[in-house]
């Protein structure tokens, strides 16, 4: 592995153009811009903080720092970062200002993130993913993602994808991108306009997607009968819109039904969604917050249990 622990011959990291643009894409979430730094975290030098094995030798940790890894055969291990629901992700930094100062790490290693990338993909590690700045940009590349970049690290200075795997992209982007953003943003302004423009609101959304994509922007593949739109007001303080998404073709990890809540009285929002799952599998129940960060709640609700469910989930209602 091309690694190295912080001390002696520590290598500078340039990634400022990668932050900037990660924190753009933080502020106002953009299907282009996440394509660009998918590009240059393929290429990005990174800081990943590592736990030493059991028992290690203090003589052995000790010609590390002095000395640098090439004179000991000691090897840090990556460390695992669990979210509160007990996934695992894999944390990165990509710069030392980005390491939070009252979290003291046994060490970091700085490698290429395509090594990243590869330890992440491995079923074995049970990895959900990659989570880059945890403690600032909190950006989250989820596997579908991260397998794409994989099957590119003949040529990772340039990751391309096919149609198809575009098409994917794009869609994960609308169904847990733009629509949460609306929501988040808009509120109820964003629920009127759904509940009236029903799926023309949804397919603008898609349009613009594929816009920002050259050579894509005339492959948007739905119609506004594609999509299932439901809107409920139930009472002052709980407004719902259930988004159903196309079902042809769909792939593990996209989509099914999208449920918006709003409280009216507070403007508080949250926007499940339910998602395809492997095989016979049960199918997934994630959560968007404000932000874009997207986190699995668990198993969704049995099919045509799920409002009520989600209903009794919401904050406001606990």
């Amino acid at each position: 592995m091309d690694q190295n622990v912080m001390g002696k011959g520590q290598p500078e990291l340039h990634n400022e153009e990668l932050e900037a643009d990660i924190r753009s894409f933080t502020a106002k979430q953009d299907t282009e811009l996440m394509g660009k730094i998918l590009q240059k975290l393929a290429q990005a030098q990174i800081m990943q903080p590592a736990v030493f094995p059991v028992g290690t030798n203090p003589e052995e940790l000790k010609k590390l720092v002095q000395n640098g890894p090439a004179k000991t055969d000691l090897r840090p291990q990556p460390l695992i970062l669990k979210s509160k629901d007990g996934d695992n992700f894999l944390p990165i930094f990509t710069s030392p200002a980005q390491l939070p100062k009252e979290q003291k790490y046994p060490a970091v290693i700085f490698v290429p993130f395509i090594q990243c990338v590869k330890a992440a993909v491995k079923e074995s590690n049970g990895l959900k993913g990659i989570v880059v700045n945890p403690f600032t940009d909190n950006l989250v590349v989820h596997q579908p993602a991260l397998q794409m970049l994989d099957q590119r690290t003949s040529a990772p200075q340039k990751v391309t994808l096919t149609g198809p795997q575009m098409m994917a992209f794009l869609r994960g982007q609308v169904e847990l991108g733009e629509l949460p953003r609306m929501l988040h943003k808009y509120g109820a302004a964003a629920m009127d306009e759904l509940t009236e423009q029903k799926g023309d609101y949804v397919v603008k959304l898609y349009e613009e997607a594929y816009s920002k994509v050259k050579g894509m922007e005339d492959k948007q593949p739905y119609r506004a009968s594609s999509f299932e739109v439901m809107s409920l007001n139930i009472s002052d303080d709980l407004r719902m819109v259930e988004v159903t998404m196309p079902s042809q073709k769909i792939l593990p990890g996209q989509v099914l039904h999208a449920f918006m809540f709003l409280n009216p009285e507070t403007g508080d929002s949250v926007y499940y969604a339910v998602r395809k799952a492997e095989g016979s599998a049960p199918n997934e129940l994630g959560i968007v917050q404000r932000g874009g960060m997207y986190e699995s709640v668990g198993e969704a609700p049995e099919e045509g249990s799920e409002l009520y469910t989600l209903m009794g989930m919401l904050p406001w209602k606990q």
